[in-house]
């Protein structure tokens, strides 16, 4: 079947799981208790309704948002997800080549399988965020920023969630992970299998926020705080000066025992709003409706990651452009649905909790 014929991204994601290996599938698609905090995003969107206004002139509608000065066509970005390189043959040249055409935000994983240069190269006219981590030492931070900075990055997310392992999460084995090369981590780590044996060289578990504020020091860009799901880590965060907020529970591939995101999101957005800073999430996201439901609380953008790598895997860049032509569509349709022109309309008018306020 020819993804020209699929009309939602859960088949995007049913295709792609026929075409990958079961240790890659597993990888990609599964996570730690049966999976449980990954379908608890999804659970808890559909739980969320909206609020239809009919009967509105929405004949001008258009998707388009502005972030950091570049418009972009949507809403929507593709959020870090790792090893693009297990997908199709061109790796994240492929997601670069679709980020460019649709004119999406594109986070880089620190764990990508392509050169950050030639990312660049591929999408010269993208908007580009590089996702990093804690590294073991600051000082090993503080280079490793500088030098990807030099690579023509808009900005950084800094994933503050990554030590925490469910001892059951899937990841690859050690002859798989023998096949993979990390261009973009700091020199002495992008051999991936010395890598993954030696979590605790290459990681941090003593960082706090006053490393947090140390690091905004060691770059002009803004940075994302990427993992927060309280209310309190966000007031913290809000603190220490940084450019954003992303609430994300991982995806639900770390842990099974936290709050979906949209559920968290809650929480957070009123007190992030009152800040005006930058506000992302990501998790379950798979329609308009989705979308619509996140920006309606206060989200500036959300990101995908798994739909990516279905698209990825089933046509390339091709089906990735194809799933955000549907994102674009569905949240037309939706906006249309709702009487909203254009996406600084959108409010929490159009959440049917609220429908007593139309």
């Amino acid at each position: 079947m020819s993804d020209k014929t699929f009309t939602s991204l859960k088949q995007y994601e049913e295709a792609a799981k026929e075409k990958l290996d079961d240790l890659t599938n597993s990888y990609f698609y599964k996570g730690p208790n049966s999976s449980a905090g990954l379908k608890r995003n999804e659970e808890a969107l559909q739980k969320v309704f909206l609020c239809p206004n009919i009967c509105v002139d929405v004949s001008k509608r258009s998707t388009q948002i502005t972030l950091l000065g570049k418009e972009l066509s949507m809403p929507v970005g593709i959020g870090p997800c790792a090893l693009h390189s297990l997908t199709n043959k061109d790796g994240e040249l492929a997601t670069a080549r679709a980020a460019e055409y649709s004119k999406v935000l594109y986070v880089v994983s620190q764990y990508s399988t392509q050169p950050l240069r030639d990312i660049r190269k591929t999408a010269p006219n993208t908007l580009i965020f590089m996702q990093i981590n804690m590294l073991s030492e600051e000082f090993i931070t503080r280079s490793y920023i500088e030098g990807i900075e030099r690579e023509g990055v808009n900005g950084f997310v800094l994933t503050l969630d990554h030590n925490s392992f469910s001892p059951d999460r899937p990841t690859l084995n050690e002859e798989f992970r023998s096949t993979v090369y990390l261009p973009n981590m700091p020199e002495g780590f992008c051999d991936y299998a010395k890598a993954a044996n030696s979590v605790n060289k290459w990681t941090n578990d003593s960082y706090t926020w006053e490393s947090v504020k140390r690091i905004m020091t060691y770059t002009t860009l803004p940075i994302i705080v990427k993992g927060i799901l309280s209310p309190k880590n966000a007031r913290e965060a809000i603190k220490t000066g940084v450019a954003g907020i992303w609430v994300s529970n991982h995806g639900g591939r770390n842990s099974s025992d936290y709050p979906a995101t949209i559920d968290a999101f809650r929480s957070i957005a009123p007190i992030v709003k009152a800040s005006g800073i930058l506000l992302f999430a990501d998790g379950g996201i798979r329609t308009g409706g989705d979308i619509l439901k996140f920006l309606a609380l206060g989200a500036k953008m959300v990101f995908i990651a798994k739909p990516v790598i279905s698209a990825l895997v089933v046509n390339g860049s091709e089906g990735l452009n194809s799933v955000f032509s549907l994102l674009k569509s569905d949240l037309e349709t939706n906006m249309a649905m709702c009487g909203y022109n254009s996406i600084d309309e959108v409010d929490q008018n159009c959440l049917w909790d609220n429908r007593s306020n139309i």
